[in-house]
């Protein structure tokens, strides 16, 4: 065998380092790379979680390739990725700032795998390398971040111990057709909290004398029950209120053809059928106005019966599914809402939260950005930055083999429907969701989230609930439980806001089945709170109650609707993005209670600052566009808002001076924090135009104050301007932004004498009654 002079190495690192990040050939798991070098690496198998110990962490197995520094580089120069990728990470390390030695000291080395199960089965290099002077060194890749996720296919002898499988592409596979049936399965057996109603038990064993099984339930719960071994729930079923008024039935087992029917219609042994095997809902983008749509004209011809070849690719494939799942009846907006009848419209979509509820599965086409799309076709395997590599892996007598590779530090990409406005509410309150999305199929319900292929291919539940999802933007609401309901619903916001609608008019309806959900949490939780256009209003709680109204956009990007769907004081009038202040902790504190030094360097004078509630909400008054959707479009909403409201004029010269309009909330943090300022941070282009025209041209602006520091350092609130005047009714205004008023040293003598007259701003102004619009 040709020898490799040192003076051959190190041409060889000098090539690797022009390579660096150049990937020679195209792998996927249908093409991995095997070579005579790499089928010399028999890893020696065994089950996983029994640790070898080493100096600062123990792993499941340590596989040491056979090729020393000098065979390493002969195996790179023959085109070994597997050699070639050890010797980039050697060059790596010997080029980093942190490193103590060079690659031209390395005269020897030998190379490692470390295989971990933790966090699904890793591979992380190790190599050991010796120095021209005779030191020994060791790199762990570990502690760097570099590992290689270690899979096994199906049927191979290295799947018995590895779990993790190379993703399947084609979503419509027997493969991946079995996994979204085990999914749903295990779901609807044992995860009770992913069911729509409590399930119902029998009795498993004889229970103790003087017990019932109905007392048993109302004291311990059904879930307790169960656990105990007391007692099984029932196979689940859907209830008779919870159907929808329409389904599509899918009449044959090739889904040629499909009927829609009338839920009410239907004998009473079909409806119990139908109760019990359940149904599925498709969550989608439609792309446009659809080419079959239910309206009165087509009402006759779909109940008679018509061809599913007639209608789009996306509505065939979730039909096709559903006949997969074992199921015959599927609910799908565009064909069970009469299109044309904004009455039949307005009461269906109040009860699209629902359904999307209490279907049996939701179906999620994520990957189309049309109903014409279609969601089966197979997916483009994704370009890994490292392999993959096929490696022996011997168990016993029996020879298998392990797949290793690394994928590239991508961002996940939005799906289409993550754009869509409506889809946020069809898939959060959904209880068990099929997220057929770009790069294959993913399951998410209450409880878990799994992929056909990769590292979650056993459903796992969630620790603390996280990862909220496999697939970004697409998990049911009971993932965010553990949040208060204020939160869960900025949450949603922050992620309704960011995505598109194309009638604009659709804003509150399209979040209506959600505001719903949470309304009745809130109501449970915290008594009277009141929904208002998209803000939920805490009556009981004064801090909670005014807290909603603290929102803020990005100007630049952020539009009024041109026609009204909302008052100025919801986010719901913007098209823009939504942000919450919530602790101030830009201002710098984190909560309401919190230490602050008066003045600095002077410990003495340390406070415990707490802020105050300056305002609260009188009164409301709701016009509703249709009285049967309490959660939709609006046509007139005002508040009556008690609280101090100070008009800025032209006399106010000092305060006047103090006044910034800002551009963002960074320019804000950017200000001298010793130094006094009123910054009024506008929701548009066109209200920051109007402020700076209202400096310039000296007219009135309008702060009314929400919370106040009780140091009289900050104070925070709304900027508004006055409507004019009418006779028949007191005075209305509208919102323009929100300010933050930061005097947070005054009594230091570089600024006591500038604000020697400071109660002239909020802290003299007498509340009063102030209606917003």
């Amino acid at each position: 065998m040709e020898e490799v002079t040192e003076t051959e190495i190190l041409e060889h690192f000098a090539t690797l380092d022009d390579t660096m990040h150049i990937t020679s050939e195209r792998l996927d798991f249908n093409s991995p790379h095997c070579c005579q070098y790499c089928s010399q690496h028999v890893v020696e198998g065994g089950e996983y979680g029994k640790s070898v110990d080493l100096e600062e962490y123990s792993v499941d197995l340590v596989h040491m390739l056979p090729e020393s520094l000098i065979g390493a580089v002969r195996a790179s120069k023959a085109g070994c990725t597997l050699y070639s990728w050890f010797l980039r990470l050697l060059l790596e390390h010997c080029k980093s700032p942190q490193s103590e030695s060079r690659i031209e000291e390395v005269v020897s080395a030998q190379f490692f795998f470390e295989f971990s199960s933790r966090g699904g089965t890793l591979g992380s290099p190790r190599i050991q390398f010796g120095l021209r002077d005779g030191r020994q060194k060791v790199w762990h890749g570990n502690a760097s971040g570099a590992y290689l996720v270690v899979s096994a296919e199906d049927e191979n002898v290295a799947s018995k111990y590895i779990k993790t499988r190379p993703l399947e592409l084609d979503v419509r596979s027997h493969r991946s057709v079995a996994f979204a049936q085990s999914c749903l399965a295990l779901c609807r057996d044992s995860h009770l909290e992913c069911r729509s109603s409590p399930p119902k038990v029998v009795a498993t064993k004889q229970l103790p004398t003087g017990d019932n099984l109905e007392g048993l339930i109302s004291d311990w719960g059904e879930e307790r029950l169960i656990k105990r071994g007391l007692a099984k729930a029932m196979p689940e079923d859907i209830l008779p209120g919870e159907l929808p008024t329409r389904l599509l039935k899918v009449l044959d087992s090739e889904a040629q053809m499909v009927q829609l029917v009338q839920v009410s219609e239907l004998a009473e042994s079909e409806k119990e059928a139908l109760s019990a095997t359940g149904f599925t809902a498709l969550s989608y983008c439609w792309g446009g106005d659809q080419p079959q749509k239910l309206t009165s004209a087509t009402l006759p011809l779909f109940k008679a019966g018509k061809p599913v070849s007639h209608l789009s690719k996306t509505i065939q494939d979730a039909m096709w599914y559903t006949v997969q799942l074992g199921m015959t009846y599927i609910w799908i907006d565009a064909l069970c809402i009469l299109q044309d009848s904004n009455e039949d419209k307005g009461l269906e979509i109040a009860r699209m939260g629902l359904y999307y509820g209490a279907n049996t599965v939701t179906l999620c086409a994520a990957s189309a950005a049309s109903s014409m799309d279609g969601f089966l076709q197979e997916r483009s395997g994704p370009q890994y930055k490292v392999g993959p590599f096929k490696l022996p892996y011997k168990i016993g007598d029996e020879v298998g083999s392990v797949l290793l590779h690394e994928d590239f530090e991508l961002e996940d990409p939005t799906e289409p429907t993550c754009a869509r406005a409506w889809t946020l509410q069809e898939s959060m309150l959904s209880r068990r969701i099929l997220i057929f999305a770009s790069a294959g199929l993913y399951w998410t319900c209450c409880r878990c989230n799994a992929s056909c292929g990769g590292r979650m291919t056993e459903a796992a539940a969630r620790n603390m609930s996280y990862p909220r999802s496999l697939v970004p933007g697409i998990f049911p609401i009971e993932v965010l439980w553990t949040l208060p309901l204020d939160i869960q619903w900025e949450v949603i916001l922050r992620d309704f806001a960011s995505r598109g609608i194309s009638v604009a008019e659709d804003k509150l309806p399209a979040i209506s089945a959600l505001a719903n959900h949470l309304h009745k949490q809130y109501r449970h939780r915290h008594g009277e709170t009141v929904y208002l256009a998209g803000v939920f209003v805490e009556m009981g709680r004064p801090f909670h109650m005014m807290a909603p109204f603290m929102w803020f956009t990005d100007k630049k990007v952020a539009k009024r609707a041109a026609e009204y769907r909302a008052p100025t004081w919801s986010w719901a009038c913007l098209d823009g993005p939504y942000f919450l202040l919530r602790t101030y902790s830009h201002f710098p504190t984190t909560s309401l209670s919190t230490t602050y030094t008066l003045i600095p360097g002077q410990p003495d004078s340390t406070h415990m600052e707490n802020f105050v509630v300056m305002s609260d909400v009188v009164s409301h008054d709701v016009q509703l566009s249709n009285p049967a959707a309490p959660y939709g479009p609006v046509t007139a909403v005002e508040i009556t808002v008690r609280a101090p409201l100070k008009k800025i004029t032209k006399e106010h010269e000092l305060l006047r001076s103090l006044i910034l309009v800002a551009h963002s909330l960074r320019e804000v943090n950017e200000l001298e924090d010793q130094a006094p300022w009123l910054a009024l941070m506008a929701d548009t282009e066109q209200d920051h135009a109007e402020l700076e025209g209202f400096l310039r041209d000296e007219l009135p602006i309008y702060c009314l104050e929400v919370y106040m520091a009780d140091t009289r350092r900050l104070s925070f609130g709304l900027v508004l301007e006055a409507l004019p005047a009418s006779n028949e009714g007191p005075k209305q205004y509208t919102r323009k932004g929100v300010y933050i008023f930061s005097c947070r040293d005054y009594w230091a003598p570089e600024t006591e004498r500038t604000f020697m007259g400071r109660e002239s701003f909020l802290w003299d102004t007498v509340p009063s009654e102030v209606v917003l619009v």
